[in-house]
């Protein structure tokens, strides 16, 4: 590398004052050292530059006599290099730019000494120089990153802060909106200002337990305090930091007060519902939540009701598919669809299900809301019911008028038949005594005599049997709209039920009891319509006697949970019915009584009776354990 430097020939040429003897040694450091260094005489040329220099520059060996090192600065640079030469200062170390041969100019630090002879002349400088340009780059970089993370800071719609020393340190204005506090005001005091002594957070006091732990991170929801003193819900994630070459706590926080005040909301309709409400785990439908309506239908407490699954509860549906078309065992979509439940005595129930994905408590969730439908079931059977005896009410009807027209005929003709035979018999008979063992129609006379008269007796019941059955068709498709109304007293509409099936009920069971709440208000109902259903009632549970202690009980009090309406009951202990039978016995014409006992009709009749006075009547039975037909009528018009 000895092209770099002016030949030793030319050094020792200069002049005693503008140069010395080369050092070998020293100038082989030089040489190779990997830091720029020059020699600037005292007018400001170069006398020496090692190659480190030169390739700062992008010069070569020959362009050293042409550079001065004044030139080689900026203008706006300080110029240490005068006051050097000036002997006010014998060194000094400053940042400078300095042009390349090429025009760019490149950042660098200046370390300059004088250099004297023995006898304290000063005759040259020696600088050492470093290339700043990376440091300089780092540090615009640096501090474009800082604004740039700062701006993002300030931009950001959470708040962000840290605690040095016990003292909030650092708020960004997310923070301060939270809170309604200014910078100014937050900056220097205590975060239990905010979270309160007894937060969850408790910054000051877990702050060197966070130092220590491995996960050095703290979640949590709490309600802190805003300027005004107002509750604020916020979350909050507090984690340790290393600011200006000092431990703190960094925490961001994110108002969730307007989602509380939602839950809270949400909490009101989750435990005020009339329907069922339930949250369950997506992937093991366990139950996470579940609302009061839900304890009270299912019959468990919430402890015991947190620790199952929907599967504890509800029956598999055999309709039940997967998504990808196979059967499942069990199956509980996000959709609307029926399933049936089980309470835990055992009761199985209806129910309608609408659940939907939701979130919960920060995690994803299943909500189903449940409705029990069987008392909708129960009045869509009604409906049914009323709909069945509307459209046979018109057919009936014309049933009724073409068979009461023939049977007149024979209602009317058979006492004058009688009438007739009253005037033929005694000839008969004369006729009989005079010629013993006379025969008509292969019979002895006195055979054929009786035989006459039990055909015209079984004439006339068989016509009054026909004349029943059509009243009862007429009962069935009469329009009651118009009947007559009036208030009646229920005591004494009882006793004349009691009346009049006390005799007939009391050969069937062994008790008949009735039992009436004290002070009944009165109803406004037919009083014969009324009657003739409860007579029904009794008939029927009387006639279902199958055991020796049997019994029918009739029972009237008001509706504990309607005190617009009164309950009439009629209880047996009878052979009861399954549900099949049950389903169908207000149907018309429908009956469980052998030989000509019943028509099929007394229920129809009755249960349209009830329904045209605004009322409702139901059945619970069960076999061999009785039934219970409750019938509910409202008080008023």
């Amino acid at each position: 590398m000895s092209q770099v430097f002016p030949g030793h020939d030319a050094i020792q040429s200069l002049p005693p004052s503008q140069g010395v003897a080369p050092d070998k040694k020293l100038q082989g450091i030089l040489e190779n050292a990997i830091v720029p260094i020059i020699a600037i005489g005292l007018d400001g040329h170069l006398i020496e530059a090692n190659p480190a220099f030169l390739k700062l520059l992008g010069c070569q060996p020959e362009d050293l006599p042409t550079l001065n090192i004044r030139a080689l600065s900026l203008p706006e640079d300080p110029n240490m290099f005068d006051r050097l030469i000036a002997g006010e200062i014998d060194s000094y170390v400053v940042e400078k730019h300095y042009r390349r041969m090429d025009g760019q100019t490149v950042d660098v630090m200046v370390s300059a000494s004088a250099l004297k002879d023995s006898k304290g002349n000063l005759h040259s400088a020696v600088v050492v120089i470093q290339d700043m340009s990376n440091y300089k780059a780092l540090e615009r970089k640096l501090v474009e990153e800082k604004q740039t993370f700062e701006s993002m800071l300030r931009n950001l719609p959470v708040g962000v802060y840290y605690v040095r020393d016990g003292q909030i340190a650092y708020t960004n204005p997310a923070f301060c909106q939270i809170f309604g506090y200014t910078e100014s005001e937050i900056i220097g005091r205590s975060p239990d200002i905010l979270f309160g002594q007894d937060n969850q957070v408790r910054i000051v006091q877990n702050f060197p337990r966070l130092l220590r732990k491995k996960e050095k991170k703290l979640h949590a929801e709490l309600e802190a305090r805003n300027k005004q003193g107002e509750p604020v819900y916020i979350e909050s994630i507090t984690t340790t930091g290393y600011i200006d070459n000092q431990d703190c706590l960094i925490g961001i926080v994110n108002d969730v007060t307007a989602r509380k005040q939602l839950e809270a909301r949400y909490r009101l309709l989750f435990e005020a519902a009339n329907d069922i409400f339930l949250v369950l785990d997506p992937v093991t439908l366990r139950i996470l939540d579940v609302n009061p309506k839900g304890l009270e239908v299912y019959g468990y407490s919430r402890k015991e009701m947190l620790k199952m699954t929907i599967r504890d509860i509800t029956l598999p549906s055999s309709t039940a598919k997967a998504e990808d078309g196979e059967s499942e065992e069990f199956y509980w979509p996000v959709g609307v669809y029926p399933r049936t439940q089980v309470r835990k005595n055992g009761e199985q129930i209806p129910v309608e299900v609408s659940s939907a994905l939701t979130d919960w408590q920060g995690r994803k969730a299943i909500m189903s809301i449940i409705r029990d439908v069987t008392e909708q079931r129960r009045l869509q059977q009604q409906l049914m019911q009323a709909d069945k005896l509307a459209s046979l009410g018109s057919l009936v009807a014309g049933i009724a008028h073409e068979i009461n027209n023939p049977n007149n005929f024979i209602t009317f003709n058979i006492p004058i038949l009688e009438d007739y035979w009253k005037e033929v018999f005694p000839i008969l008979d004369a006729y009989a005594a005079k010629y013993p063992g006379w025969q008509v129609l292969g019979m002895p006379y006195e055979e054929f005599r009786a035989d006459v008269l039990k055909l015209l007796n079984n004439m006339e019941h068989g016509s009054d049997r026909i004349n029943a059955i059509v009243a009862e068709l007429r009962d069935f498709a009469r329009i009651q709209k118009d009947e007559f109304r009036a208030a009646v007293d229920i005591q004494k509409l009882v006793d004349r039920v009691i009346t009049l099936t006390g005799k007939q009920v009391s050969k069937l069971v062994t008790s008949y009891r009735v039992e009436l709440a004290e002070n009944l208000p009165e109803i406004v109902v037919n009083p014969a319509r009324i009657e003739q259903v409860l007579i029904n009632l009794i008939l029927n549970a009387a006639q279902a006697a199958d055991k020796e202690n049997s019994f029918v009980f009739l029972r009237g009090k008001k509706d504990p949970a309607n005190a617009g309406r009164i309950i009439f009951e009629v209880e047996d202990n009878g052979c009861g019915m399954d549900e099949a039978v049950r389903s169908r016995i207000f149907d018309p014409f429908f009956t469980t009584k052998e030989g000509v006992e019943g028509t099929g009709l007394g229920l129809s009749i009755s249960y349209a009776i009830i329904e045209d006075h605004g009322g409702s009547i139901s059945v619970e039975s069960a076999p061999g354990k009785g039934t219970t037909v409750r019938v509910a009528l409202p008080t008023g018009t």
